[in-house]
């Protein structure tokens, strides 16, 4: 055995499950270490990503401090773009990252990489956002995590509106936004509602937050 699928159930997906230790002829490993671990949401949707053709390319769409006080992230994502073709890159950054343009955008990305605020709602998960740009709306909202809180022109991508989207090149999505790896109980079954799985319900391959 190579490749390990987990589906977790209830609270365990709050876990990181691929960093149990395995006793292994004599000497301790990391499930990491002994298998391609990869973790779903939900069996429904595993089988449903594996019943799709999958074609493996390299577009790739940064999105980049759409809310201006995030100056390390455009270094994240110009270092991140220069692994791809010039052709093959498009970068979102401030007042160009709106949600619409962003949407727009990543439908038919191979890789996304989002390095913005996120916020990530425990009550109320869908409402969740990624924290991008009001582009020439210039609408202003408050903003906040659970460690700082700030007031910037933004416009949120509210993690309802991620679900209803479909990304036809089954992409790998990056989040490097605080909050991106939080999850909730939905009252309606066992599984966990997050970022992760509102990109992987819309045909995502994998999800790093």
């Amino acid at each position: 055995i190579h490749n390990l699928v987990l589906v977790p159930h209830m609270s365990l997906h709050l876990l990181p499950l691929n960093t149990m230790t395995l006793e292994m002829t004599g000497k301790d490993q990391l499930l990491l270490e002994r298998f391609n671990v990869t973790t779903i949401p939900s069996l429904t949707i595993g089988l449903t990503l594996s019943s799709q053709p999958f074609n493996p390319g390299l577009r790739y769409v940064g999105v980049s401090n759409p809310t201006g006080d995030l100056y390390w992230s455009e270094q994240e994502i110009s270092e991140t773009s220069k692994v791809f073709k010039e052709s093959m890159t498009q970068i979102l950054k401030g007042s160009d990252a709106s949600p619409e343009l962003v949407k727009t955008a990543v439908r038919d990305a191979d890789i996304i990489h989002f390095a913005c605020h996120a916020r990530f709602n425990v009550t109320e998960p869908y409402q969740s956002y990624l924290a991008l740009s009001a582009g020439a709306t210039g609408k202003a909202s408050a903003t906040s995590t659970r460690i700082i809180q700030h007031k910037v022109q933004t416009e949120p991508l509210y993690l309802v509106d991620i679900f209803s989207e479909t990304f036809t090149n089954r992409p790998l999505v990056v989040l490097s936004c605080c909050d991106s790896g939080l999850s909730s109980a939905s009252d309606m079954s066992d599984e966990f509602i997050s970022f992760a799985t509102a990109f992987i319900s819309g045909g995502a391959r994998g999800v790093i937050s």
